[in-house]
């Protein structure tokens, strides 16, 4: 519950005076209480989690805490500028009624500072009805009010965080070749997946671009959005891409801007394929962090004679060997292992080391002991694609026996300032055959 109020003071706050004129200067600062309840039931409020009966047991010795911790908090706000002062305004959120605030203004280091409130009550919303989002594809947005119905006549309460209630935590969308979707809804529990089983048809009917329907179910209070447990209610089990003959299974990554991914797969691809000083063409590659497989499979169609994919989520790992039994791969010329790629390279022996290795970690980069591997190990050139220049900073400095020949920036979501960042890098002996830059590639740089 969100609430509104304004803290003022009653008197001016600093003069400051020269001998021609005078000006005066005010502090305002903004405060969000987290759900300052004190504990009394207010009728239509849900405020039961915060009574004496409730489940944060809630009584005078906590509230009183909370009332002089924010007091202290508040009287600070705005002293390193005007010492000894603080704010002349403070706009409060999260505050349960009047009464509250009237014991807050009591507090004694806001009683000495004259604070008096103006109180506006605001509405309890839980949430937000978005019916349209400029920013995400026109396939969701038109799959937006069937899914809503769809919601409605199933009665699937959405989850209320504050009183960890309700059925329905998300919905996660994808949207795949021909603008079919993955529509995923995550759960609390079990009990509502048979309904949903049985609604199928209901659901085609609101949403007919609806290709894989699954159930997650994510019973813990955590700020993630999805659970371990997925239970596909399809014939359909994995949603095709527009992008290297790519299939997504539930619980498997893959960039979803296919556009701008294709660029990134075939730029990884040409740079994997450039021949070695000596006239050697590479032949074997490594795809580490493969998700489904975007590069390896890149690599493959580019002439690669063997590519090795490596992740450790099984779910992107049989996506990924889908797609390269339908591109026509045979297993030997591409294998796809389930497992963590740090582990399973410094397992392999010395004489399986690949002439490429690809790398595509999460933001937290590709860690100390990968980067270490790479470092020492006799694979000639290496490719990294990275999401997090902070995170590919500290990798490349923890490589030096490789050395940055050209990168490229992929603005994979042009609305936020996310953006993929790929690399060549080849291990200092090494001398690649330069190879001319289309000037038709408005994202390249060296």
């Amino acid at each position: 519950m969100k609430k509104s109020l304004f803290l003022l003071f009653a008197w001016c706050i600093a003069v400051v005076a020269t001998a021609q004129q005078k000006a005066r200067v005010y502090a305002v600062g903004f405060y969000n209480q987290e759900n300052l309840f004190d504990t009394c039931h207010d009728a239509g409020k849900k405020d039961y989690d915060f009574l004496p009966s409730g489940s944060y047991k809630w009584d005078g010795l906590k509230y009183g805490h909370k009332l002089r911790n924010m007091a202290r908090a508040l009287a600070d706000m705005g002293t390193d500028v005007l010492p000894h002062v603080g704010c002349a305004v403070i706009g409060l959120i999260e505050v349960e009624n009047r009464r509250v605030l009237e014991d807050l203004v009591q507090q004694q280091p806001l009683a000495e500072r004259g604070y008096a409130f103006a109180h506006i009550e605001g509405p309890d919303r839980r949430g937000i009805d978005l019916p349209g989002c400029p920013i995400q594809h026109p396939a969701i947005n038109r799959a937006t009010p069937g899914l809503k119905r769809f919601i409605r006549s199933l009665n699937l309460t959405p989850y209320d965080v504050p009183t960890r209630r309700g059925e329905l935590k998300n919905i996660l969308i994808t949207v795949g070749e021909g603008q079919r979707l993955m529509i995923r809804f995550v759960l609390r529990t079990r009990d509502r997946v048979s309904d949903i089983r049985s609604a199928l048809p209901l659901l085609r009917d609101l949403v007919p671009s609806a290709h894989v329907v699954t159930a997650n179910i994510h019973p813990t209070h955590e700020a993630i959005v999805e659970g371990t447990d997925e239970i596909i209610l399809t014939r359909a089990r994995t949603l095709p891409l527009s992008v290297e003959g790519l299939e997504l299974g539930p619980r498997s990554f893959a960039q979803t801007n296919a556009h701008v991914a294709s660029a990134l797969y075939e730029q990884a691809a040409l740079w994997a394929s450039r021949p070695f000083a000596d006239g050697r063409l590479p032949e074997s590659l490594w795809d580490l962090y493969c998700g489904v497989g975007g590069f390896a499979l890149a690599a493959a169609r580019a002439g690669f004679p063997r590519v090795t994919g490596v992740e450790v989520s099984s779910g992107a790992i049989s996506s990924a060997i889908s797609a390269a039994r339908h591109a026509g791969l045979s297993r030997s010329a591409a294998s796809f292992i389930a497992d963590d790629a740090t582990a399973w390279a410094r397992a392999q022996s010395p004489e399986a080391v690949p002439d490429v290795i690809v790398v595509n970690p999460p933001r937290r980069g590709i860690g100390a002991d990968l980067a270490a591997y790479l470092n020492e190990c006799d694979a000639p050139r290496v490719i990294y694609s990275s999401c997090n220049p902070t995170s590919l900073a500290k990798d490349l400095a923890a490589m030096p026996s490789l050395r940055p020949i050209e990168g490229r920036l992929f603005d994979m979501f042009p609305h936020t300032t996310h953006a993929e960042v790929a690399l060549l890098l080849e291990r200092a002996e090494v001398a690649p055959i330069a190879r001319p830059t289309p000037a038709s590639d408005r994202y390249n740089w060296t």
